[in-house]
């Protein structure tokens, strides 16, 4: 995972010297490093646990938005004693996660009042579609900007980088179960929490190989965070909901909220210190939420 998060960063660095921080970070970073957790999602539905796959999801945005954002904020405070300022038009994603965030949050509030199989279908495909319009306006900016031209070494290193993630993460949700019966621990609590560390643990460190290379970098590190979480709360959220009809409301509501704060920090285009603690802060809230629903004691 340590390689992967190098080749990962370093190529991500070189793309967008030619695509920019939204196409390279937002799109293609953030689309390869969810990959593993992409992976974890369908592994769940395929093996009959639906509902591992929503507790993946909300887990890997509840962390990265908010506990992930928070620490990048921190660590990068306290390299370069300002905030993170992010570069380009960040607007498309602000508007692309509170876009998503508003799906989920009707979807949730709706399904007592509408047919569920067709509301379901019908909000997976609106979150299908949310990711498509960001890939597609991110794609003819960095193209309309004259940045035609690809780093074949940079885009390597992202795509044998992300593969390497990718091998590795089904066999941690394998062996969840058995660790679940084991320390008498919910199985959807455990994934909560445990899934997000296996399968984003190159994105976080791809994040900080960036940071502490330049500080010209925060911006690209946090377009790559919220680039994967979008694709979590758009593309992938979506296509669970289209293939399965099994969902839980407090988890979803995490996701929801969750994107919800990130969406307050890109608002202003900085990640400042007070928002760095806010995420730490939201995260433990949201830890206790969850574990209090499930009947759990955290410590």
């Amino acid at each position: 995972m340590v390689l992967a998060s190098l080749l990962i960063g370093e190529g991500g660095e070189r793309l967008s010297r030619f695509l920019g921080h939204s196409l390279a970070g937002g799109v293609i970073i953030g689309l390869v490093t969810a990959l593993p957790e992409t992976v974890l999602v369908f592994t769940a539905l395929l093996v009959g646990v639906p509902q591992a796959a929503y507790s993946s999801i909300a887990g890997a945005n509840s962390m990265l938005m908010t506990l992930g954002t928070g620490l990048l904020g921190l660590v990068y405070f306290g390299l370069y004693r300002r905030p993170i300022a992010m570069e380009g038009r960040y607007s498309r994603e602000v508007n692309a996660l509170l876009a998503a965030s508003i799906v989920t949050l009707i979807y949730l509030l709706s399904r007592p009042f509408v047919s569920a199989e067709a509301f379901r279908f019908l909000t997976g495909s609106v979150l299908v579609a949310v990711y498509a319009y960001y890939v597609l306006s991110s794609y003819s900016e960095a193209t309309g900007g004259g940045r035609e031209k690809v780093d074949l070494l940079g885009l390597t290193m992202v795509v044998i980088g992300g593969s390497v993630a990718v091998a590795l993460s089904p066999m941690f949700l394998e062996s969840l179960e058995a660790a679940s019966k084991e320390l008498g621990v919910p199985y959807l609590l455990l994934v909560y929490f445990l899934t997000p560390v296996a399968a984003e643990l190159e994105e976080k460190l791809s994040a900080y190989v960036l940071i502490l290379k330049s500080s010209n970098n925060g911006s690209l590190a946090l377009y790559s965070f919220v680039g994967s979480k979008l694709e979590n709360a758009s593309l992938l959220l979506g296509l669970v909901l289209l293939f399965s009809d099994t969902s839980d409301a407090l988890y979803l509501a995490v996701l929801a909220l969750s994107n919800l704060f990130g969406v307050g920090v890109l608002r202003d285009g900085k990640l400042t210190l007070l928002e760095s603690v806010s995420g730490l802060c939201l995260y433990v809230i949201f830890s206790w939420a969850l574990a209090s629903y499930s009947g759990t004691s955290l410590p």
